[in-house]
């Protein structure tokens, strides 16, 4: 049996993988907006309640204490007029 060789990160998969350089400049995101990359989705109210259920469950799974669960879910809901149509 031949051993496969391993296959190099894509240059992606190393930008998502390194850690940040303390001593470089912070990052600035070039992505389109959290609006125009969601609008296609055309995500109802409805849609959003349940969005927030799964990720308060997904909170709750992995014991994030109450301090952290406030902070994503104000970050969260600062993007939800972004979002919901």
């Amino acid at each position: 049996m031949q051993a496969r060789s391993a296959r190099p990160f894509s240059s992606r998969a190393q930008n998502a993988n390194s850690r940040p350089d303390p001593e470089a400049s912070p990052q600035q995101y070039t992505g389109r907006s959290m609006r125009e990359s969601h609008q296609h989705l055309k995500i109802t109210a409805a849609e959003w309640e349940a969005f927030l259920d799964d990720f308060q469950q997904t909170l709750d799974k992995f014991a994030v204490p109450e301090a952290e669960q406030d902070e994503l879910k104000a970050i969260v809901a600062s993007t939800r007029g972004d979002i919901v149509i």
